[in-house]
């Protein structure tokens, strides 16, 4: 909501380009970061109900490494092939133009650098749920919260950035 409101402080078009910009970078999170981890789960509750903390380890482990090598190779993709890629899902229109597709893959590059911290937390968060812990997740989300509203307001207001701006608040606020 902060992310939108200062959006439309930037430039006309910003909210779009934050927003198309999103979609793109959030395929790879509901892909496989969230797909993993909702796959984790149930294993993992059900070696932290037999205390089975070695292999509790082993499972959030292994999940870890599969997110970050599937997520990982797609960031970078999204980061060197965004523009090719922003004209590929949203196309070229008069409404949509050359600096509209500029401004999109700048917002997804910054974003994408936070992609596999983004598809991380999905596991982290089922793993704190598995150990019967919802605290801590929700103390490192007010965090992160906190981070990105600052870092946004920072960017628009006092470094006057473009809308990647935005994006690189919310990827310093996901790490």
């Amino acid at each position: 909501l902060v992310s939108v409101q200062l959006a439309s402080l930037i430039s006309a078009g910003s909210i779009t380009f934050l927003t198309f910009a999103q979609h793109l970078y959030l395929v790879p999170v509901g892909l496989f970061g969230a797909t993993i981890a909702q796959a984790a789960l149930p294993v993992l509750s059900n070696q932290k109900a037999q205390n089975d903390i070695n292999q509790f380890k082993k499972t959030l482990l292994t999940s870890f490494h599969h997110i970050l090598f599937l997520v990982l190779p797609l960031a970078m993709v999204l980061i060197i092939l965004r523009i090719p890629l922003v004209r590929l899902v949203f196309g070229a229109s008069p409404k949509f133009d050359w600096a509209a597709t500029v401004q999109t893959g700048q917002a997804a590059a910054a974003l994408s650098v936070g992609l596999a911290a983004v598809a991380v937390n999905q596991l982290l968060i089922r793993a704190f749920y598995a150990l019967h812990d919802t605290k801590t997740p929700v103390a490192i989300s007010i965090v992160a919260v906190l981070t990105n509203i600052i870092l946004s307001v920072l960017s628009v207001f006092v470094w006057h950035l473009p809308v990647w701006g935005l994006g690189m608040a919310a990827t310093v606020s996901a790490i």
